[in-house]
């Protein structure tokens, strides 16, 4: 299945090569979650990830054909 991942902040550097701007498409198999998206970008800690623009999701929710996931890093503050 494919999916759609854009990432924000210094996740960028995580898309795969030739993504354009801060998202990319990516294969996964039928019954993947966000952690295993997650795992196939190298993502380490996230602050927020988003799917279908807003509603806030968890590592272990399942994705489906079509979906978008947006991420988000931490941020510090002083």
């Amino acid at each position: 299945m494919q999916v759609t991942i854009k990432l924000y902040g210094s996740l960028s550097q995580h898309l795969p090569p030739g993504s354009k701007g801060r998202k990319a498409t990516v294969e996964l198999p039928e019954g993947a979650t966000v952690d295993d998206l997650a795992e196939a970008l190298g993502l380490g800690e996230v602050a927020c990830l988003f799917m279908r623009g807003s509603e806030q999701v968890h590592r272990a929710q399942k994705l489906e054909e079509g979906d978008t996931i947006s991420a988000f890093p931490p941020i510090a503050g002083g």
